[in-house]
């Protein structure tokens, strides 16, 4: 991708990628297989709880406050992402903040910490907005979806219990682990870079950070309880709502070869299934105020690795029209694509690339990603779409749909007893 490898002499490994494409713009990304499954049930709400209680971390000598402050009138942002099999460390900054950039990092591998009043103070806050959102049909609807779908704990989502169970001494210890090994990790800047001066901040931070390449992941330690669940099952629920609405997610996933065609083939079947959603659901219909579809494959996975799903709130007397219409179209799809319909997305598709490679975050995206999994689906992708065929996205919603993964989750509004 025309970028640089430097090689540190702890063993990490950093790329850059120059560019002139914002003159005050610099990315940074840093990847790591493996994540937090190696971490035991009994830490499931300290990990639910993690990515909230991570916006309000100290970084060295630095309490939250005192980061706040220091960082005052300064362009830089580090973030701290730990997924189940991936970890992610990603920042942006300008070539004059590059210095103070690196020192967050470099403080991030070696002492991410928190003040006891600062972590009770984000638990309180956070109790408080979701104890809010209980009876909200739409936070309901989410919690419900997760126990549909998921089996492990720490795949539910954040609630009071969650929220009053996870502990300062697991959250630190999330966040140690995750970083123990900067040899993990590949680093990836891209921008406004001048080497002369990348170079001296690279050797000063990064090249000193603990890091031993002889035992470092080089994959992820599956757990099967984290998998969404298997099979077509379709799952209802009710709550109590002023103004009865239904909440409905539709998913088709399964696991399929992980290759640029497939990743854009599930894109554009999202993408068509979204207007023809639009045209019927909401147009004819008139079910939904607004309705949409994606198609997803996921780079580093434990089996059902791609996914095509709608998430949306409809009327609830049109539930079983609606729902049979899109239970077709999944199944329409293995047949019926038109050339029209492919064009309209092909079209927007090669737009997007087309607008990316102007981009730092697409490079950066581009770069990061395949390190993951070895396959590179920036280069040479607005050749592929102008390949595709009708065909293309029929055998893939084929292959998709034979693994009888169809799964409806909906909530509806509870009867109000009558007086």
């Amino acid at each position: 991708m025309g970028a640089t490898k430097l090689t540190l002499s702890n063993g990490v490994v950093v790329i850059v990628k120059q560019t002139d494409f914002k003159a005050d713009e610099i990315l940074f990304d840093a990847q790591a297989l493996g994540g937090t499954s190696v971490l035991p049930d009994s830490y499931a709400n300290s990990l639910i709880f993690f990515p909230v209680a991570s916006g309000s971390h100290g970084l060295g000598d630095y309490t939250s406050k005192d980061l706040q402050k220091y960082l005052q009138g300064k362009q830089v942002s580090v973030d701290f992402g730990f997924d189940s099999y991936v970890r992610g460390i990603s920042g942006s900054t300008t070539p004059k903040d590059l210095p103070t950039l690196m020192e967050l990092l470099y403080m991030g591998f070696t002492n991410f910490t928190f003040t006891p009043e600062e972590f009770l103070a984000v638990q309180k806050q956070y109790e408080g907005i979701i104890h809010n959102q209980e009876t909200n049909p739409e936070y309901v609807f989410g919690r419900d979806l997760s126990k549909a779908l998921y089996e492990n704990p720490r795949r539910q989502a954040m609630s009071v219990e969650a929220i009053n169970g996870a502990t300062l001494e697991q959250t630190l210890d999330i966040a140690r682990k995750m970083t123990a090994n900067a040899a993990d990790y590949t680093f990836y800047f891209v921008g406004n870079i001048d080497m002369a001066t990348f170079r001296p901040l690279v050797e000063q931070y990064i090249a000193t950070l603990p890091a031993d390449k002889a035992t470092a992941v080089t994959a992820p330690h599956y757990l099967a309880s984290l998998g969404i669940k298997p099979g077509d099952k379709e799952i209802g629920f009710k709550t109590p709502m002023q103004t009865p609405q239904t909440f409905v997610a539709v998913l088709d996933y399964g696991n399929l070869d992980y290759t640029p065609e497939n990743r854009a083939a599930a894109s554009v079947a999202g993408q068509i299934l979204t207007n023809r959603l639009l045209g019927t659901v909401r147009e004819d219909m008139g079910a939904v105020y607004s309705i949409w579809a994606s198609g997803n494959m996921q780079r580093v996975a434990d089996g059902n690795n791609t996914v095509i799903q709608s998430v949306f709130p409809m009327k609830p007397e049109m539930k079983k029209e609606v729902l049979d219409f899109i239970a077709k179209e999944f199944k329409n799809m293995e047949s019926n694509i038109t050339d029209e319909e492919l064009a309209k997305v092909v079209e927007f598709s090669i737009k997007n690339v087309q607008e990316a490679r102007e981009k730092n975050n697409a490079w950066l995206n581009g770069m990061a990603g395949e390190a993951l999994n070895g396959v590179d689906t920036f280069n040479g992708a607005e050749e592929m779409y102008r390949a595709m065929k009708p065909a293309d996205i029929q055998n893939f919603m084929k292959a998709l749909n034979a693994q009888g993964n169809y799964r409806v989750i909906y909530l509806e509004a509870e009867e109000t007893p009558a007086e």
